[in-house]
């Protein structure tokens, strides 16, 4: 599911009504009512909010609440807008986006606790506007969206095969908002460290674990508003709805199913199922296979078929993958996998090791 900037994962409903009594003034403009009075909600208005007809002309509307911004509006540089209000407790400093994630990340340590390898200084975040979100999400290689337009994190390894996280999210979401997101990637960091080589996931329950703990630290910081976000959103397609069902009590048990569980989804109807682990294999993260749809076949061998990007960031399309480079991924190969570390990216070259063998090659692109 894609989720439109302009909406932010929220809806607002709009209805039409003649001038009343109860309806004198206009919470865009301030000014008398006179005619129709349109009526607007939002998770972040309390009530029904009155709006005149010439503003209801206004195109720019605040990228949090919704309402036409009209009074002293922030302009994003980047198509969204935010109302005064709003504007004043959006996140938009990279400084404070990295305190409100570090005590993200500190709160979910806690959470986590017991259940395995905890990302802390080999994670960074960023804070993005809407054209550069959109620009990583085009290189995105997991099959679902996650959070693209809010959030998206990207693990790159390094020459040592030691993690990097990168975590992205959307600048101007209100605090409650960048909790919420925050837990959900910093939740895909621990992941990709912990979940071990074939293990094998549906994508959806995937998202639905992440939503799961952003859900538990939205509890705890008395989020009312994310909590219903959470709830009433189809982002994970009901998955989040199987993992609410399970006593809070019994998160360690959820989180080794996560590793080691025997289904690859979680089935609302027999939830008990995330009790039944198998023996865990040897880690080698992020080494897990999200999605368990049928594939067709790849192609027999490994090709470059095509360079993107500018000079100082290139990405290179290998098989069915696009990877940057220290990227390490799955490609297809016949009716298989094989696991590459994208090295270097050229103009016309990209060079790859074959993690299996340690084997390194110089993939040159071909004409067309």
């Amino acid at each position: 599911m894609k989720i439109k900037f302009a909406l932010l994962c929220w809806i607002a409903s709009l209805l039409v009504v003649r001038a009343a009594d109860e309806y004198k003034i206009c919470v865009v403009c301030q000014g008398p009512m006179t005619k129709t009075v349109f009526l607007k909600t939002s998770p972040y208005l309390k009530g029904k909010q009155p709006i005149c007809e010439n503003c209801m002309t206004i195109e720019q509307e605040c990228f949090t609440c919704g309402l036409p911004v009209k009074i002293r509006p922030l302009d994003l540089k980047d198509g969204r807008h935010l109302c005064e209000r709003d504007s004043k407790q959006a996140v938009l400093s990279g400084e404070v986006a990295k305190q409100m994630f570090a005590d993200v990340k500190r709160d979910l340590m806690a959470v986590f606790s017991g259940t395995g390898q905890m990302p802390d200084r080999n994670v960074e975040v960023a804070l993005v506007d809407r054209v550069q979100m959109e620009s990583l999400h085009r290189v995105q290689r997991f099959p679902h969206v996650q959070h693209a337009t809010v959030g998206l994190t990207r693990t790159v390894a390094g020459p040592s095969g030691d993690l990097k996280h990168e975590v992205y999210i959307l600048s101007g979401l209100n605090p409650g908002r960048f909790m919420a997101v925050a837990a959900h990637e910093y939740t895909h960091t621990w992941l990709q460290e912990n979940v071990p080589t074939g293990r094998v996931l549906d994508s959806d329950t995937v998202e639905g674990f992440c939503e799961l703990v952003a859900y538990r630290l939205m509890e705890k910081k008395s989020q009312p508003i994310e909590l219903g976000l959470i709830l009433t959103n189809d982002y994970t397609r009901g998955q989040v709805h199987a993992f609410l069902a399970i006593d809070a009590s019994r998160f360690y048990e959820t989180a080794k199913w996560m590793r080691s569980g025997v289904d690859q989804k979680l089935d609302p109807a027999t939830v008990e199922r995330v009790f039944v682990v198998a023996k865990e294999a040897k880690q080698h993260a992020p080494g897990w296979t999200v999605g368990a749809k049928p594939v067709a076949a790849g192609p027999n061998t490994i090709k470059l078929r095509s360079v993107s990007g500018t000079p100082r960031r290139r990405f290179a399309l290998i098989n069915d993958q696009t990877f940057a480079p220290n990227e390490l991924g799955k490609v297809r190969l016949g009716s298989s996998n094989v696991t590459i570390r994208c090295l270097e990216v050229t103009d016309e070259a990209a060079v790859i090791q074959l993690v299996p063998t340690g084997e390194k090659r110089k993939l040159v692109l071909e004409d067309r």
